[in-house]
Order: structure tokens, then sequence, then C-alpha cells
């Protein structure tokens, strides 16, 4: 038992994650780096301006729209962290239905196998007896 449940635990989670839903978890993801990246280089280049000058050229990129802004990216962080944390919860309850199950059936077996064997359950039975046998007389 203790070898199935670290074989369950031990499996890494993340590769189920990004190949659920037909790949939108993948999709997802990815889309977080391109924005994270667009984000990143207009930060860096928001206050460039094109200008001539004795040092060199600047460059203006205040005009370019359509670029994510750091709330989109904040947003779509969100869904991936909301998305992650709802599949291992998934995962977790079915780890905890299989060790149930498994749990149930080593059990199981375990108390077919002392009943099928006669002399057991008649020791046990003889031991109970005993037992009270003592309490009653109070021996």
């Amino acid at each position: 038992m203790d070898i199935l449940s670290t074989l369950i635990t031990t499996n890494p989670l993340i590769d189920k994650w990004l190949s659920d839903n037909n790949g939108a978890n993948l999709n997802m993801l990815i889309g977080l780096i391109s924005n994270v990246v667009a984000v990143s280089v207009n930060q860096m280049l928001a206050n460039a301006k094109i200008k001539e000058g004795d040092d060199g050229f600047t460059f203006d990129f205040s005009g370019v729209q359509g670029l994510p802004t750091s709330d989109s990216v904040t947003m779509t962080q969100t869904q991936i962290l909301n998305a992650a944390s709802n599949n291992v919860q998934q995962k977790n309850m079915q780890f905890q239905q299989m060790v149930a199950i498994a749990n149930q059936s080593s059990l199981q077996g375990m108390l077919d196998s002392a009943l099928a064997d006669p002399g057991l359950v008649q020791s046990v039975g003889g031991g109970i007896g005993s037992f009270m046998r003592g309490m009653a007389g109070g021996r």
C-alpha cells in the first residue's frame, strides 16, 4: 500500500495539467509568457524618443496601440493559477479515492482470509469466551 501511495504522489502533475483541455492550459501559459515579454519590452522602451542629437538617436513608441498592460498579464496569471489549483485539487481527490479503494480492498482481503481459516476463527472465539468468563467470574 505504501508503495502504491508513493508512486501516485510522486507522479508529476504539471504534464497532466499542460495536456488537459486539449492544450488550452498550454496555450494560456504561452499567452502569459508572450504578454510578459511584450509588457517588459513596452516598459523598457516607453520613454524612448526619436531624436537626433550629438550622442545618437532615441526612439519614441508612445503611439503604439494594442500592447498588453500589466493588468491583463496579471489577469492571465490569475486564470492560470486558478486552473492549476483546480486541477491539483481534482488530482488530490482522485488520489484519496484510490487510496480508500485500495485500503478497503486490502482490509477485505485480510478479513476474507481470516474467515476462511476455521482454526483462527475458533481460537479467536475461544479467546473472547475465556475473557468473558474471566470478567463474569471475577478472575
